[in-house]
């Protein structure tokens, strides 16, 4: 599934952060943060250039690596393709819940994947 770039706003519009959230191709883009409901909008980023040992595609796969995840303190979820619910398959943070259910998330918020968030407001 793609990855795609987020430009978080605040409540004026003004730009203050990114989120890269893994989505399928065919889901509408989201309007507002899955969690916080902050409003956010996709952005259009250059496609990679780089290929070989450095690669996005190589750096990536290394860096989504389950073992890798949980040792740099990220939390992976995986659907469920049964339930349609997110269950934890990496990371060890107390605060991260073991399931992750969309239907009740705010925004009805799509894929949820890795995420990233720069900065926030």
């Amino acid at each position: 599934m793609p990855v795609y770039t987020y430009q978080l706003l605040d409540g004026g519009g003004v730009e203050c952060g990114l989120l890269e959230i893994e989505q399928g191709i065919n889901e509408p883009a989201l309007t507002c943060h899955p969690l916080t409901g902050q409003p956010m909008r996709r952005v259009i980023r250059d496609a990679p250039y780089l290929t070989g040992p450095y690669g996005e595609r190589r750096v990536r796969a290394q860096i989504s690596n389950p073992d890798n995840l949980g040792r740099l303190g990220w939390t992976r979820y995986e659907k469920d393709r049964g339930t349609g619910k997110y269950v934890r398959t990496s990371g060890k943070d107390a605060r991260a819940p073991e399931i992750l259910d969309p239907g009740k998330l705010q925004n009805g918020a799509g894929q949820l994947g890795l995420s990233r968030e720069s900065k926030l407001c």
